[in-house]
């Protein structure tokens, strides 16, 4: 299980459990790191997988995923 802090671009925050999650590259795009499309597969949800897009455009956006121990794993910003 991960937990999520979600800054979206206004500076708002939100904390949420997930089982994965993934940034996507978009088609085409060969920079390091990707600027793609950050997506989580919910842990608590109506519907088993559901998975949600999260906005990390500028000037506040972000994600910061950490793992059961409290520890930073990874960190989604956009540049």
């Amino acid at each position: 299980m991960l937990t999520v802090l979600h800054r979206g671009p206004d500076g708002s925050e939100r904390t949420f459990e997930a089982y994965q999650v993934t940034r996507f590259q978009s088609e085409g795009e060969v920079c390091c790191p990707a600027r793609g499309e950050v997506r989580a597969i919910l842990a608590e949800s109506d519907l088993p997988g559901e998975a949600i897009t999260l906005d990390i455009s500028g000037p506040f956006g972000a994600v910061f995923v950490m793992n059961r121990h409290g520890a930073t794993v990874a960190r989604y910003m956009h540049d």
